[in-house]
């Protein structure tokens, strides 16, 4: 059994290679021997690095003026006094029956 053969029997779940390096020609052989039973697929690690900063789902970095700043500040405030206010009631309003008086 060779090195490659052994390491793919180890894996369970994952079977995704991504070397640093090209595959040497003994390895590529050892996959394609493999195959019948195995599904491995090969990446190079330039081919799985991106730049999430340029990723069309990023939205535009946009700098914040000082009035966007303050109202920003003031809806999180009222929300968590909001947030603050709605637990103190739950807790109020659910009080366990051994609790009660």
């Amino acid at each position: 059994m060779t090195p490659v053969s052994d390491f793919a029997l180890k894996l369970n779940t994952c079977r995704c290679l991504h070397p640093q390096l090209a595959l040497t020609p003994f390895a590529k052989q050892c996959l394609a021997e493999m195959a019948p039973k195995y599904v491995i697929e090969v990446f190079q690690e330039a081919e799985l690095l991106i730049n999430i900063t340029q990723h069309v789902l990023v939205p535009k970095h946009q700098v914040r003026n000082r009035p966007l700043i303050l109202f920003t500040d003031v809806i999180l405030k009222q929300v968590f006094q909001e947030a603050e206010l709605l637990i103190t009631i739950m807790q109020h309003v659910l009080v366990p029956k051994h609790q009660v008086h």
